[in-house]
């Protein structure tokens, strides 16, 4: 598989192992409408985990952490964390991400993305957020009043696999060819969905290494979506004559020389 893009992502360097020349991956990068693919789904329900009636797509209400007594990180301010999920070759990745915020406002840190729940608690201990310690019944402190730790280990286990027969989703992915997608909700409640992400910048390897997520693109295109059939080129009947072996004189005696 050829890959045609205007950046870099983590596996592009699978390619030096060998790739189909006849299949191309056009990786262009496209939003989506949200409200023109689901317009029956009011923003607000996808803060509240009752979307899954209406959409695959899921989010879960996560409050940054604050400085307390239960944060011991001098260095950083806060914790700002949002989630989002990747469709990536027919199955749906929850996620989130964590920022951390620095005292200095000159001072930019990296941010931590996480696919399990395990490794999230871990992202929060290095930071300084004393996860264990600080729970209040079932809910954790930086979780909202609705939003229960529970929720919070099911929202990771759920990867529901996305059909491409399946309607509007999957219609757009073989339409658009987009062996990836990423969903995530801004904090005015408005989703967005844009197709042909970095997954670098979600730090997608933790799930896949880049030989495999090379590799798993290049069967989807090619296998589940399907490659397009290569363009028919016009053969005038003088051309088509001479591929089956014939001339002018095929069907004729030549003139003699005398």
């Amino acid at each position: 598989m050829r890959i045609i893009s205007k950046f870099q992502d983590y596996y592009d360097s699978a390619q030096t192992f060998g790739h189909d020349g006849t299949l191309t991956y056009v990786r262009l990068q496209k939003e989506f409408d949200f409200d023109k693919i689901y317009p029956t789904v009011q923003h607000r329900k996808l803060w509240k985990l009752e979307s899954s009636r209406d959409t695959p797509f899921q989010t879960i209400r996560l409050g940054p952490i604050y400085k307390s007594k239960h944060f011991k990180n001098d260095s950083v301010s806060h914790l700002e964390i949002e989630s989002f999920t990747i469709l990536f070759c027919g199955v749906l990745y929850p996620g989130i991400r964590i920022q951390p915020i620095a005292h200095a406002l000159s001072q930019t840190l990296p941010s931590i993305c996480c696919y399990t729940m395990e490794d999230f608690i871990n992202q929060c201990l290095k930071l300084g957020y004393d996860f264990i310690s600080h729970k209040d019944g079932d809910v954790y402190h930086f979780l909202s009043r609705k939003t229960t730790i529970a929720q919070l280990r099911d929202y990771f286990l759920k990867r529901p696999e996305i059909s491409i027969s399946s309607k509007p989703l999957g219609e757009i992915v073989v339409a658009e060819r987009l062996p990836a997608l990423v969903f995530y909700t801004k904090s005015n409640f408005a989703p967005v969905l844009l197709g042909n992400p970095n997954l670098n910048s979600y730090q997608f390897f933790k799930v896949f290494d880049p030989y495999i997520t090379y590799q798993e693109i290049e069967m989807y295109l090619g296998g589940v979506i399907g490659a397009p059939a290569p363009p028919m080129v016009p053969i005038t009947d003088k051309d088509r004559i001479q591929q089956h072996g014939f001339d002018k004189w095929s069907f004729r005696k030549p003139p003699q020389a005398k």
